[in-house]
């Protein structure tokens, strides 16, 4: 895979449209520091340096399985107690610590990775970093740990060697949202429930109308 390193851009994944355009696929672009990061639903993702913020770009398989199995890796990768906040959170102790951007451009899939390393959270209560965490930490190894996830189960998904089943079951005991009571905030409408499951399709909520399943939507746990 082709690794593209820069020292500043508006966004990883909005670069990585460029070069998709002028016809590059199977690539990685990693940023010292992002100006205009993504988050999901146009939010921005503060990109301060210090941080990790990557994007991969592959052909348009198994897209329906990354939004899955991406977390489970970042989680491996930086080897902490961290949970899975439903859709695209890597939290610890509730404080955010990693977000992913998952977006479809054309023939290709784009995965849009922000961790944060050694960046200064100074007034983010929301936020934590890894040096927070666990001390001295270089992100050049953790970016490693990572890619090298990463390729060993994308070649796993490429013969088969891994089942879907698997990766599903991994990521229900990373998540810290099934059998939460949340919010759930659509495009038109607010829904409450306990999550009752989340699979390739989905979270699904018990409600007071019943069991409900919705694609994607951002949660908030109540209790």
């Amino acid at each position: 895979m082709k690794i593209i390193k820069l020292k500043e851009v508006d966004s990883t994944n909005e670069y990585a449209k460029k070069l998709i355009d002028e016809g590059e696929s199977n690539f990685l672009v990693i940023a010292d520091k992002q100006y205009r990061g993504k988050g999901r639903l146009g939010r921005t993702w503060l990109s301060k340096p210090g941080g990790l913020y990557f994007s991969i770009v592959l052909e348009n398989k198994f897209s329906y399985i990354f939004p899955i199995l991406i977390p489970i890796l970042i989680i491996k990768a930086i080897d902490v107690d961290a949970k899975i906040k439903f859709p695209n959170d890597i939290v610890y102790k509730g404080k955010k610590l990693s977000g992913i951007l998952i977006e479809h451009y054309k023939d290709k899939i784009i995965v849009g990775i922000g961790i944060n390393v050694e960046n200064d959270l100074e007034g983010l209560d929301v936020a934590i970093s890894l040096k927070e965490i666990k001390g001295e930490v270089k992100k050049e190894e953790i970016f490693n740990n990572f890619l090298n996830l990463f390729l060993e189960y994308y070649k796993k998904l490429l013969s088969g060697e891994i089942r879907e089943e698997e990766i599903l079951k991994e990521y229900k005991k990373l998540s810290e949202t099934i059998g939460r009571y949340v919010k759930l905030t659509l495009p038109n409408e607010e829904v409450r429930g306990t999550v009752f499951d989340i699979d390739f399709e989905g979270i699904s909520l018990a409600t007071e109308e019943g069991i409900r399943k919705f694609p994607i939507g951002d949660v908030k746990n109540l209790r």
